[in-house]
């Protein structure tokens, strides 16, 4: 009986052994698949720019980022900032260029930072998902990264040069990545604008200021502008919490010396800001949507019936 009972405490631990070897690969695993690529390696060699030279390379990561960005990198925290590679080189022409890869915790943050970064720029498709393009720098999402090439001297050459490191880094970037969801909403009242994503209250605010603080209390947010009027999407759990952080933001706006004419309307209020411009409130579902009129002209009422319209129905 005793040598049966040993063989099975024996017999037991080897499959927990096992077990617990494959549990520790898998979680290796995935720790490298959450680190993405290797920033290194997206840079590109000196077998692919011949006659270039690298001068420069180092990676940073968490508030190390604030020695690159000196006042700009509060932002890239607020979306969620894992770490950048920079490094400087030098053309066949002796121009230094800047490039510039932020690897963010998923591909939202790293849409994120690219669309608050150039809000009112021309989007095309020349690089990555979506990408900025100018004689003076390139600027592209794809993934997970956020790329911003530039100009540190330039004596020679132009944009061709910025568009041959772009590819390059384009190609090394293994996956393509999704826009975040609640961007695929309102696209008809859009139409060709540029579509910010929000994190927190600092996108917000570079977007439309209202408080230093975050009124309204959320979390994940799409806005766009046209040419008379801005619309801000703010999503949120569930009705209830759009209801509650309704509630909420119009008393921190009633306490807000900038707002005035506050006034409920159908499922919200309204209110003035400090520019004269009118700002519609109204909760749809578990969303709240925020209209700010930019001339006296501005559609409001009919953008708030169209843009509700299309809400209520992903609920039927």
């Amino acid at each position: 009986m005793e040598s049966q009972r040993i063989k099975m405490v024996l017999i037991v631990r080897s499959r927990w052994r096992t077990i617990r070897n494959y549990v520790t690969i898998f979680l290796f695993c995935s720790a490298i698949h959450l680190q993405g690529q290797n920033l290194a390696d997206l840079l590109p060699s000196q077998d692919e720019l011949p006659g270039w030279t690298l001068q420069s390379q180092t990676v940073m990561n968490g508030d190390e980022l604030y020695m690159l960005i000196n006042g700009g990198a509060d932002i890239y925290h607020e979306y969620g900032f894992s770490r950048v590679a920079s490094a400087l080189f030098s053309d066949p022409g002796q121009n230094v260029i800047r490039a510039e890869i932020y690897e963010m915790i998923d591909e939202g943050a790293a849409y994120g930072v690219y669309s608050i970064n150039h809000i009112k720029a021309s989007w095309t498709g020349e690089f990555g998902k979506q990408s900025t393009v100018s004689d003076d720098f390139i600027a592209f999402w794809k993934s997970r990264y956020y790329v911003i090439l530039s100009w540190k001297s330039k004596k020679n050459g132009g944009k061709p040069l910025l568009g041959q490191l772009a590819a390059i880094i384009d190609g090394e970037i293994s996956t393509s990545g999704d826009i975040p969801g609640i961007l695929k909403l309102c696209s008809a009242q859009a139409g060709t604008s540029n579509k910010v994503y929000l994190r927190g209250n600092l996108g917000l605010s570079n977007f439309y200021y209202i408080d230093y603080r975050n009124p309204f209390n959320f979390k994940e947010a799409m806005a766009f502008s046209r040419e008379d009027y801005h619309v801000i999407l703010l999503e949120y759990t569930n009705s209830t919490e759009s209801f509650e952080n309704m509630q909420s933001a119009r008393q921190s706006l009633s306490e807000n010396k900038r707002f005035t004419d506050l006034t409920n309307t159908y499922q919200g209020f309204s209110s003035k800001d400090n520019k004269g411009n009118r700002i519609v409130v109204r909760q749809e579902n578990r969303y709240l949507i925020l209209l700010v009129g930019l001339s006296p002209d501005a559609p409001l009422p009919a953008k708030m019936e169209e843009i509700s319209l299309e809400i209520d129905n992903l609920n039927h």
